[in-house]
């Protein structure tokens, strides 16, 4: 939740992966019912024990207030399955209203998105919402060799509904731009690949190429191209020939990763607690740092 706590209330939906998504059908039309639908305990636990066939699946984590999160998985006969944690980000307060007929130029601290007139599909005012998402928030994983450097969540709303993501809400080419900071440890030299989530095809697809800019007081920021509303990200690659992914593709096309390591080593990890202590009604911040036991073997980012 917002403290940074296990979410309760949280809607966790069970998808076969030909199903039309909630986020991602156009508008009008009516998403699959789910093959199982369960809501999160005050642990941010949740058991989904319908009988479901085996076969690949989609979970969509999503509440009210907060970002949507998926998890793709493969469910073996009769056998369970474990999917790795979800983390949903609170939305931001609404930037402005849109009127898509006239464009304009909305801001929410340091993000900026400027729409050309009738850059946006329809006529009716929306609300605009721009979402900062941490590194463990993303919608999905990035393919292996993929480090995120700063990713946006673009949500329109039309009266109080959320729009579809992506092409199901179609951008004029062009005509949509988003500029965002980047981070201090960014350099000039970081070659930089801008991509967006694409709910329905479950992946990452490369944006045109990011134009880096200078802040009035010296900011490092970035400007995307957007093609429609949903998750943006701006990602550098490893660097270290081992674990380098592929050149990213020209726009439109699918971003692919490194391949899993040959050998898998051993891995050795160190957990730090701030504060050292916690009291009992306290919290603390836990990180963790893992690296391989032998201190040489590489691992791909992601």
């Amino acid at each position: 939740d917002r403290t940074g706590r296990p979410l309760s209330g949280v809607s966790t939906l069970l998808f076969a992966t030909s199903s039309a998504l909630p986020g991602a059908a156009p508008a009008g039309s009516v998403p699959n019912p789910a093959a199982g639908v369960v809501v999160t305990d005050g642990r941010g636990r949740y058991t989904i024990t319908d009988e479901v066939s085996a076969g690949r699946y989609v979970l969509v984590l999503q509440r009210d207030g907060y970002t949507r999160v998926v998890r793709r998985l493969a469910l073996e006969p009769a056998a369970g399955a474990v999917p790795f944690d979800a983390r949903l980000t609170p939305l931001a307060a609404p930037a402005g209203t849109l009127d898509p007929t006239q464009g304009g130029i909305l801001e929410s601290g340091a993000l900026r998105l400027e729409v050309a007139a009738a850059a946006v599909p329809g006529t009716t005012s929306v609300a605009v919402r721009l979402t900062a998402i941490g590194e463990q928030g993303l919608p999905d994983f990035l393919p292996l060799g993929w480090t995120p450097i700063a990713t946006v969540e673009v949500r329109l709303e039309e009266g109080g509904v959320v729009l579809p993501e992506g092409l199901a809400t179609p951008f004029v080419s062009d005509g949509v731009h988003l500029t965002l900071p980047l981070p201090a440890w960014v350099v000039p030299t970081d070659s930089l690949v801008a991509v967006r989530y694409d709910l329905a095809a479950g992946a990452w697809l490369v944006l045109p190429d990011a134009e880096r800019l200078v802040g009035t007081d010296g900011t490092a920021l970035v400007r995307l191209t957007l093609s429609g509303p949903g998750t943006v990200a701006v990602l550098r690659a490893d660097e270290d020939p081992v674990t380098a992914p592929p050149q990213a593709g020209a726009a439109g096309t699918v971003l692919r990763g490194s391949g899993q390591p040959e050998i898998i080593p051993a891995m050795t990890a160190n957990l730090t607690l701030d504060p050292p202590v916690v009291a009992p009604t306290g919290r603390a911040t836990a990180r963790v740092v893992a690296s391989s036991a032998d201190a040489a073997s590489a691992w791909p980012s992601g």
